[in-house]
């Protein structure tokens, strides 16, 4: 497979290579909105987005900003430290084998494209998620000169969410992704060599 191929199969399906590896420096806001959404729709009761539906009427969120509505007029509440906590990167311990209960980073979101089409979002990139696909699906490697331009791009790795009240019901936040990098282990490079010599 070359890097601008696309997953036919598994969570990034309809993702290039390149977009699981290295994923996007920006955060969707339908991805942060569905995220909340699910959060506070009740699958966790123990979550902290359980915690604040009880205080809140509505919740709105732009490119920028985040509105939170709360029952009465308990407008000079701050509802920060909740919201972070609720995008943080390691809030519960949740079964990640339960898509319901997954962290922030591993969520996988979608909107639709003006084509109509599903796009997957992502919160950033999973190099992992392609080391695995290499060392454990029969047949599948990429371009073994491939495999090594995918190194040189930076991934995106999500850190959290950055939010502070403006005034009132309404939030200033910035969803934090940190470039970092990654280099395939020896032995996947092994393996990526060796399913291409089969092919």
């Amino acid at each position: 497979m070359k890097i601008t191929d696309r997953f036919s199969f598994g969570r990034y399906r309809g993702l290039t290579i390149l977009e699981v590896y290295q994923g996007k420096p920006r955060i969707d806001k339908e991805m942060l909105e569905q995220y909340f959404n699910r959060k506070i729709e009740g699958i966790d009761p123990k979550s902290y987005g359980q915690n604040l539906l009880r205080e809140v009427l509505t919740l709105e969120i732009s490119d920028t900003l985040i509105r939170v509505v709360p029952f009465g007029l308990a407008f000079n509440k701050d509802y920060s430290e909740t919201i972070n906590l609720i995008f943080s990167s390691s809030n519960i311990a949740f079964n990640r084998s339960l898509g319901e209960y997954t962290h922030f980073q591993d969520f996988i979101g979608y909107k639709w494209s003006k084509n109509g089409i599903k796009e997957i979002l992502t919160a950033g990139g999973c190099p992992e998620y392609i080391n695995w696909c290499i060392n454990e699906i029969d047949g599948f490697f990429i371009d073994p000169s491939e495999l090594i331009t995918l190194e040189s791009y930076q991934v995106f790795r999500y850190t959290g969410i950055e939010v502070k009240q403006k005034v009132d019901d309404i939030y200033v936040y910035k969803a934090v992704n940190s470039p970092s990098e990654f280099n395939f282990p020896l032995t996947t490079i092994q393996a990526n060599e060796l399913n291409s010599e089969m092919q």
